[in-house]
Formats: structure tokens, C-alpha cells, sequence
């Protein structure tokens, strides 16, 4: 039986979900109405989001707050726990909060690794990393409080518009790299640096547009740190810290306890060549074959996936992922000040966003693509090779420079590939020949050893 529309709205308003003046809005009739149908209506009527109404119909509105912060929505989850949209009730402050998964509350050592993550972010204040404002333990439950990032992960960004521009990957290297200092600064290293982990914000007066997130694998670099854990604690035997192989460096991936400033380093250079090429630097079907890649496979160059990558970028790229620390840039200073160089040497335009939204081609109108297939069908078939060449390079001429160099890289692609087919194939070719010559050299040696021994025999024969 449908209860009245005042009891129904208490769980909302009794944790200030809603407010009172909010519940007045709902019309008399609400009465008659299920709890889905309530729910419904504020949605529509956007006085809660469609994430609380799951929660109230499901009767886990108690949920939605925690403290001062109620829940407004879900953003994402990870190793550690759920990032959520939620809102302060006294400040009406938006914030992202980072809550401690309930499958490892019950571990001493899971909430050790979350207190030292918010002691990571409370040292941190730099425009390049995303903000800790607060943090706090509500009926058990583990929050940190922080700044709530209005963009998309570099990660969404590639994969939605395509590998970036030279100028706007560094542009983004330069910014990560500038927040990392800070952290290595600090005494804290990220251990878990990829596009995913690095937002792209929307146009800002600031200027900013990357920051870092997720502090969640940051340790305390002891060799920094004037108070070390004392020994033979939890905190110095236990806790193993992954990251992520596609982008983790050799020294890490055996021993993350290992792991220093020049690890980030190594998986900066990783995100630039992402960021390039739109695919890991190393590929593979299991965990332990990227691992293995990372330590054993050569460094793939930047100049054989994009060509209009120059020499000082690639001789960067190739610094920064070098497979052994000491062969690597030994800090992000050192990062930002040759990023800087290559940027200085740089003529693309930016800024970073803007670059972005024009490489978005505008929708081609139907009238206009019908008359064009139409045009094309009801010209002379006669000459057609002809007039296909002619096309050809035309739209060559006339295409834009990145186009352009595109289309004669791939017509060099082309050339390249059927010359070392020609060369594979002669090579097959004379060393099948260069077989069938000692076969049939063998077979007339052979043949003629028969030839004298039975000659000698013949010889030997008493007459």
C-alpha cells in the first residue's frame, strides 16, 4: 500500500539529502504514488541524481552521507576503493571523495596504506596535482576529501580523438613532470604514472591543464625522509605496491620497494610514447610478457611510428625509458628542463584544448555527400585510370601539410615494403639456388669415388 508522500521523503530529508523546502515541491498526489514513482519525480524535477534514486529505492540512503559530505554520484573505482561526486552540506562545496572499499576495511595493514596516502596528499600543494582537502572516518567507513577535476583522463582523450600533436604531448609531459618534482620534492614517489592518471582539464584562466590524481600508490621515500618507519614495522616489510605494467619500469616490476624518482621518470617516457602513438609501448597477451618486455625487448623509436617526431624529442623519449636507472634522466627537474628545450624548438600552435576540439572533423551534410556519389556515378567512365591519378594528385596538393606528409608517408610505406619484398625474395631465391649448387656438387663427388673404386676393382681383378 502506497504510503504517504511526507514518510516517504523522510530518509531524504532527515540526512539533508533534500531539504525541506525541496519535499514541500512534491504535489499531494505524490501520495498515491510508489517509491519509484517519488523517486522519478525528483529526478526529474533535479532535486536528486539518478544514483540516489537507486539509493532510496533500494532503501541505502544512509549511504549517501558521510559526515558533512553527501553523495552525489560515482566517478570510478580502483584497487584501494570508490571515487565519488559528493557535495559539503555546510560549505555547498563539490569534492571528489576516494572511500576505502568495504572487501578491505577489515585489513590493518589496507587502512595503514590509506592513512599514509592522506599524509601523502596533505604534503602536496601544487597547480599540476589534484588537491587534498580533508579526510576522515565515518562509522568505520575511511574517506579522503579531494579536489573534484572537471576534464577527461589523457587516456579517454587518446583513445576519443587520436594520438596527440608533438607540441601538445610535451605540453602535457611538461606539466606532469612539473607536478612531480613537487612530489619527489616532498619525499613521495607516484609508482603508478599513466595517461589514466593524468586529467585534462577544460580551459581555465589559471592556465593549467593537467593534473595528477591518484596518490594511491605514493610511498614515503625513506632516503628523503628525516623519520623513518622503524624497523622491522609493517610499514618497511609488508604492503607489496604495484602499478601498471604497460607502464612500469624494470626496477619496479622486481622490487617496488626499490623504486625511486627515476621509476616516474621511466613511466612519463611510457605516457609520451602513448600519447604519440595512441598504443602502449609494449604490448603482450599476459602480465608477465609485458613485464619481461619492459626488461629484455628493445626500446621502440618514436620516429618509426610518427615521422614528424624530431630528433631531440626521440633522443628524450629514448633517456627517459632507458632500461636501467643509471642510464635514465636521473630527476623530473631534468625532464622539465629538456621538455622545455624540445618545446622552444617547436613550431606547432597550441593551446592543448583547443588543438584538441579542432582536430574533431565537422559532420559532412547528406544533401551534400548524396550529390557528390551522385556527381561521381554519372561521370564518363572512359580514361578512369587516368582520371583517378589525377585525383590523386590533386588531393595531394591540396590537402594540408600534416595531410600531405601522411599521404607521401604512406605511398614511401608502400615503396619500402615492396623493395623489401623484392630483397626477401631474391635472398629466398639464392639461397635455395645456393642449396640445389653444394646438393649437386655433393652427388658428382659422390658419383665419381663410386666411379674409382670401381675402377681400382676392375683393375685388381685377376685376369
Amino acid at each position: 500500500m502506497p504510503e504517504p508522500a511526507d514518510s516517504i521523503l523522510d530518509p531524504l530529508t532527515q540526512s539533508g539529502i533534500i531539504s525541506a523546502e525541496d519535499a514541500l515541491t512534491v504535489p499531494p498526489e505524490m501520495a498515491e504514488k510508489t517509491v519509484d514513482a517519488v523517486a522519478q519525480h525528483l529526478v526529474d524535477k533535479q532535486l536528486i541524481t539518478g544514483f540516489q534514486a537507486r539509493a532510496f529505492i533500494e532503501g541505502r540512503t544512509a549511504n549517501l552521507v558521510l559526515d558533512d559530505y553527501v553523495i552525489i554520484d560515482k566517478l570510478g573505482e580502483g584497487g584501494m576503493g570508490t571515487v565519488y561526486k559528493a557535495r559539503h552540506r555546510r560549505m555547498d562545496r563539490l569534492v571528489a571523495l576516494k572511500v576505502l572499499s568495504p572487501a578491505t576495511m577489515d585489513s590493518p595493514e589496507a587502512i595503514k596504506r590509506f592513512h599514509r596516502e592522506v599524509q601523502a596528499a596533505a604534503k602536496l600543494t601544487h597547480p599540476n596535482i589534484v588537491a587534498a582537502y580533508d579526510a576522515g572516518d565515518h562509522d568505520g567507513v575511511h574517506f579522503l576529501v579531494m579536489e573534484l577535476v572537471d576534464g577527461e583522463n589523457l587516456n579517454q582523450v587518446v583513445r576519443t580523438h587520436g594520438p596527440l600533436p608533438v607540441r601538445q604531448a610535451l605540453e602535457c609531459v611538461l606539466e606532469a613532470a612539473r607536478g612531480f618534482a613537487h612530489a619527489h620534492a616532498k619525499g613521495i614517489i607516484h609508482r603508478d604514472v599513466k595517461p589514466s592518471n593524468l586529467i585534462l582539464m577544460k580551459p581555465q584562466e589559471s592556465g593549467t591543464h593537467v593534473k595528477i590524481l591518484d596518490m594511491g600508490l605514493a610511498r614515503f621515500d625513506t632516503s628523503l625522509l628525516t623519520a623513518a618507519a622503524p624497523a622491522g614495522s609493517a610499514m618497511t616489510q609488508a604492503g607489496v605496491i604495484m602499478g601498471t605494467a604497460e607502464f612500469m619500469s624494470p626496477e619496479q616490476a622486481l622490487d617496488p620497494k626499490v623504486a625511486d624518482a627515476r621509476s616516474d621518470v621511466y613511466s612519463l617516457g611510457c605516457t609520451l610514447y602513448f600519447l604519440l602513438t595512441g598504443e602502449p609501448i609494449y604490448q603482450g597477451d599476459t602480465l608477465m610478457i609485458k613485464i619481461i618486455a619492459h626488461r629484455e625487448s628493445p626500446v621502440p623509436a618514436l620516429q618509426s611510428r610518427r615521422r614528424d617526431v624530431p630528433a631531440m624529442v626521440e633522443a628524450l623519449y629514448q633517456r627517459m625509458v632507458a632500461k636501467t636507472p643509471e642510464s635514465r634522466i636521473a630527476s623530473m627537474t631534468e625532464v622539465i628542463r629538456e621538455v622545455e628545450a624540445c618545446l622552444g624548438e617547436s613550431a606547432e600552435p597550441g593551446p592543448i584544448v583547443a588543438t584538441l576540439r579542432a582536430r574533431s572533423p565537422e559532420p559532412v551534410p547528406l544533401l551534400a555527400t548524396l550529390k557528390d556519389q551522385s556527381a561521381r556515378q554519372d561521370a564518363p567512365s572512359t580514361d578512369h585510370r587516368r582520371v583517378a591519378k589525377m585525383d590523386t594528385a590533386l588531393s595531394i596538393q591540396t590537402a594540408p601539410p600534416e595531410s600531405r606528409r601522411w599521404t607521401l608517408g604512406a605511398l614511401v610505406d608502400v615503396v619500402l615494403a615492396t623493395s623489401l619484398g623484392l630483397v626477401r625474395w631474391t635472398i629466398t631465391a639464392a639461397v635455395r639456388l645456393g642449396v640445389w649448387v653444394v646438393r649437386f656438387v655433393r652427388y658428382l663427388f659422390r658419383r665419381g669415388e663410386r666411379e674409382t673404386k670401381e675402377a681400382r676393382r676392375e683393375r685388381e681383378r685377376p685376369e
